[in-house]
């Protein structure tokens, strides 16, 4: 198994809830938008 995937979930906890809330994480992280 890749050690990337878990470290990455364990840096920015912001990408769980995001991947809860709305279903456009990219975009979110690509372009800040006062959401």
């Amino acid at each position: 198994m890749p050690k990337l995937p878990v470290p990455e979930l364990k840096k920015p906890t912001l990408l769980v809830p995001e991947l809860n809330r709305p279903m456009l994480p990219v975009p979110v992280f690509a372009s800040p938008k006062p959401i």
